[in-house]
C-alpha cells in the first residue's frame, strides 16, 4: 500500500479561526505495547494486550502527541465530555471526528490502543489543545511515529524483545539517530513489576520533546526541545517483554 505520509518530516497546517493559541512545544509519547501490557494487573482487560500480530508488537506504537506545557488539556471541551473521559474506560466517548477515512486504518496500524479507544481519549484531552483539526492532529502523530519506526533506536528495541536493554544502549542509539541534543530532549517511562527476586524494571514509553519553530514539526535534530527533559544513561537492564 502506498504511504501518503512524508517519512521524515511533516508540515503542520493550522486551523483558521481557532479560539486558542496553537501549541509550539509537544511531547511525542511512544509506547512499547508489550511493556505497557506487562505492567497491568489484568492485561486481558485491554484488547490491545491480547495475542496479536508479532510484527505490530515488535514496533514502537503511538501513545500520544501532547501539547505543552504539562496540564494544557481539554481545550473547549464540555464538562460532560471531560467527566466521561476521566471515567474508567473510553467506550462512551464520541469517535474522533476524522474527515479522511484513510486515517482510521493508518491510525490503527500505529496505535494498538485504538482497540480501547485510546484515540478518542487522546483527541479529547490533548488534540483539542493543538489548534489543529482532528485530521491534522492524527496525521501528524502518525507520521512522527512512522519516522520513529525507521530508526536505529527501533531496531535496538526490537532486537532486545524477550530480553533486556540498558538505558545507556538506548542513549547511544538515540544519539546516532538524532544527535547529542536528544539526551536533553527525551525521557523513558519505566515501571517496576513483580516481587522479590522477580522484580524488574520494564520499558513502557519513550518520550521525545519537540518544538515547532514556525516551519512545522518533524522528528529530527532540528526540532528537539533541548532542555525540556533529561535522559538518564545507565547500565541498569530494562526488560523488553
Amino acid at each position: 500500500m502506498r504511504s501518503f505520509f512524508a517519512p521524515f518530516a511533516v508540515v503542520l497546517a493550522l486551523v483558521a479561526g481557532a479560539s486558542f493559541a496553537r501549541a509550539d512545544d509537544f511531547v511525542l509519547a511512544l509506547s512499547w505495547t508489550p511493556g505497557f501490557c506487562a505492567t497491568l494487573a489484568t492485561p486481558d482487560a485491554k484488547p490491545e494486550c491480547a495475542p496479536s500480530d508479532a510484527s505490530t508488537n515488535a514496533l514502537l506504537s503511538l501513545h500520544g502527541l501532547w501539547p505543552q506545557p504539562r496540564g494544557r488539556a481539554y481545550c473547549a471541551v464540555s464538562d460532560d465530555l471531560i467527566a466521561r473521559d476521566r471515567s474508567p474506560g473510553w467506550d462512551d466517548l464520541p469517535p474522533v471526528p476524522l474527515q479522511d477515512p484513510a486515517l482510521e486504518q493508518a491510525l490503527a496500524e500505529v496505535m494498538p490502543g485504538v482497540a480501547s479507544h485510546l484515540d478518542r481519549h487522546e483527541w479529547i484531552k490533548h488534540g483539542t489543545c493543538t489548534g489543529w483539526d482532528a485530521d491534522t492532529y492524527m496525521r501528524t502523530a502518525i507520521a512522527l511515529t512512522q519516522t520513529a519506526r525507521a530508526t536505529q533506536t527501533q531496531r535496538l528495541i526490537s532486537k532486545a524483545q524477550g530480553d533486556t536493554v540498558t538505558s545507556a544502549a538506548l542513549c547511544r542509539a538515540l544519539e546516532a539517530d538524532f544527535g547529542p541534543g536528544i539526551l536533553k530532549a527525551a525521557s523513558l517511562k519505566v515501571d517496576r513489576v513483580g516481587r522479590g527476586a522477580q522484580r524488574r524494571a520494564v520499558l513502557v514509553d519513550l518520550r521525545i520533546y519537540l518544538r515547532d519553530s514556525g516551519s512545522g514539526l518533524a522528528l529530527d535534530s532540528a526540532h528537539l526541545a533541548e532542555g525540556a527533559a533529561s535522559l538518564r544513561c545507565t547500565p541498569e537492564p530494562l526488560a523488553v517483554p
